[in-house]
């Protein structure tokens, strides 16, 4: 059933990054429904021990994936695997050749960037290949969080992006420096989770302390923060969100 509805909103970045976020979540919390005891094996299902059940040539896995240390679950295997598949495929056509993720696939000439979306989109890429192994996952997430960090602001906040007729510019304003600096920091958690990679990771430290900085802004004696240093509102998806990243 979520099959059939993903392609109508794969238009826009933040609902495929989200989906593999809660199939990831369904496969770690409870395994796959146990088979009929007298039902005979479906040559379909995926298998760690069946050569070929669940992939193909071209999928990018290999024949390692249900033994790497950081690969599938404790639950066994997906049984949503090609639902996450279809959704990261998604999130893919929404990345430049220099790494942004914009909230429209990149074919659109006027598009928006928005980086709280991006870095949804680079966890549910991180997610995804660490259901699946295929490193064009991995790979378009760590572009992304390049391109982030690259355009990071002195105080570490990062402003949204307009594109008119294939010009990226910047909209010199944020809808928030709490969210946007404590998510990208908990897709560079997540990705170095996934991956295993402590070196990749300690090269972003720079990037995640800079990051840290822009929470710090607005960050308040009470222990929350507010959306943005002009926005004095303390929102609980916010904080919610900062909670994780410094805890990451």
């Amino acid at each position: 059933m979520i099959e059939g509805h993903l392609r109508p909103v794969a238009g826009r970045l933040l609902a495929p990054s989200l989906l593999v976020a809660m199939l990831h979540g369904v496969a770690c919390s409870s395994p796959p429904p146990a088979p009929d005891a007298g039902a005979p094996p479906d040559a379909g299902a995926h298998s760690d021990t069946d050569a070929g059940a669940g992939t193909d040539a071209g999928a990018g896995t290999d024949a390692g994936a249900g033994t790497d240390a950081g690969a599938g679950t404790d639950a066994g295997p997906n049984p949503y695997l090609a639902t996450v598949v279809l959704a990261a495929d998604a999130i893919l056509t929404h990345q430049a050749a220099d790494g942004a993720l914009f909230v429209g696939e990149v074919t659109l000439t006027d598009n928006r960037l928005v980086p709280y979306f991006g870095n949804q989109g680079a966890i549910g890429l991180c997610r995804a290949f660490r259901e699946t192994r295929d490193t064009r996952y991995l790979t378009a997430a760590r572009r992304w969080l390049d391109w982030y960090a690259g355009h990071m602001n002195p105080d570490g906040t990062v402003y949204d992006f307009t594109l008119r007729a294939g010009v990226l510019t910047s909209d010199g304003r944020f809808d928030s420096t709490d969210s946007y600096a404590a998510t990208f920091i908990s897709a560079v958690r997540i990705c170095r989770d996934a991956s295993g990679d402590d070196v990749d990771a300690r090269a972003r430290m720079p990037a995640v302390d800079r990051a840290v900085s822009a929470i710090l802004l607005t960050y308040q004696a009470d222990g929350l923060t507010f959306a943005t240093p002009s926005y004095a509102v303390k929102y609980l998806q916010d904080n919610a969100e900062v909670f994780v990243g410094l805890t990451d």
